[in-house]
């Protein structure tokens, strides 16, 4: 998968469920403020922690729990893909965001 990064702190992955469709959540290191799709999460609320920072990191583990824990619902069903596979879209997360 071709990322469509312009510096190293662009990130079109979802934090917390590993989604993408190409568009950036945070680019400049700053959040676009984009809903995710899959998890419902917006870019820059709730999920702002840095890989080094324990409470942004926890913030992050614990609302993917709670979203896995629920059953991973889609936010915007009508963009699910048919084949979607939960495990195979969390694992593009980048080992930062684990």
């Amino acid at each position: 998968m071709k990322l469509n990064r312009e510096t190293e702190d662009d990130e079109e992955i979802c934090r917390i469920c590993g989604f993408t469709e190409g568009e950036l959540l945070w680019e400049g290191g700053r959040p676009n403020h984009v809903i995710c799709p899959c998890c419902g999460t917006e870019s820059g609320t709730g999920n702002a922690g840095e890989p080094a920072d324990w409470d942004g990191m926890r913030g992050i583990r614990v609302f993917r729990g709670y979203w896995v824990g629920n059953g991973a619902q889609w936010s915007s069903p009508s963009r699910k893909p048919e084949d979607w596979d939960l495990l195979r879209q969390m694992a593009q997360l980048p080992p930062e965001w684990r």
